[in-house]
């Protein structure tokens, strides 16, 4: 992955939820309720990735916004039941401490993470909060099909998913199974169409099952760019987050 500048926040806030690190990036204005976006990091990444190896905090501060990205409880989650757990009290955290507003949660991921973002928004543990919208940035959408086409992170997946091993049929592990669960969320999906370690069509199958379901998905494929943080178009998600809700 290429590395980026570290980008300076407002205000930056480490924490520890039940033992899982976070960071919190704060903005300097003060209102009484901000929408908030919650980075869902890469395999092998951590909490730090949102500061310093993307934009994306440092443009949701300019608007106003809280930026939030957690460890959930490993490097290589790939979306599992601790790390919805975990997304969950930082939902809570931001909503509780911060004054995040529970109607403008955002959740965005990268690789890893873009898929565990769409899975939290489907939330099938019922976190306490319903994503307002939700993006994914070169993630997954079958994590059988992902280990059968990368077998170097094939390791990761089943560790993290042992039961994959043994049926063909967990909806947990295919969001192409649980797609009827974001309707009525905005979704956005971009992926480089050289994506050599996630293949694209992990989300062109997502934007094709989606239109199956007639549930609308802002689907953008980019040509010669790949797996890379720099293939995140922040002020884009940003902009379609904004476009979600009503203005503050």
């Amino acid at each position: 992955m290429t590395e980026v500048q570290t980008v300076p926040v407002m205000h930056l806030e480490v924490a520890h939820l039940l033992g899982d690190r976070c960071e919190i990036l704060i903005p300097a204005q003060a209102q009484r309720l901000r929408p908030a976006v919650v980075f869902f990091h890469g395999h092998g990444m951590d909490e730090t990735q949102l500061r310093t190896r993307t934009d994306l905090g440092w443009r949701a501060n300019q608007r106003g916004w809280l930026a939030a990205s957690a460890l959930l409880g490993s490097r290589a989650h790939w979306g599992g039941s601790a790390a919805l757990e975990a997304a969950g009290r930082l939902l809570s955290h931001l909503v509780t401490q911060h004054s995040a507003d529970p109607q403008r949660l955002y959740l965005v991921g990268f690789s890893m993470g873009g898929g565990t973002a769409l899975l939290a928004a489907i939330n099938p543990l019922s976190l306490p909060y319903r994503a307002a919208a939700v993006a994914s940035s070169q993630g997954f959408s079958d994590l059988r099909s992902l280990a059968q086409a990368n077998p170097t992170l094939a390791g990761s997946i089943l560790r993290a998913h042992p039961s994959l091993r043994r049926s063909s049929r967990t909806a947990s592990h295919s969001l192409l199974k649980q797609a009827e669960g974001l309707r009525g969320i905005p979704v956005y999906l971009e992926h480089g169409l050289a994506d050599l370690s996630v293949p694209p069509a992990q989300t062109q199958r997502l934007a094709e099952r989606l239109s199956e379901l007639d549930i609308p998905a802002d689907v953008h494929l980019y040509p010669r760019r790949g797996h890379s943080e720099r293939t995140i178009q922040t002020s884009a998600i940003l902009d379609f987050f904004a476009r979600t809700t009503p203005p503050l």
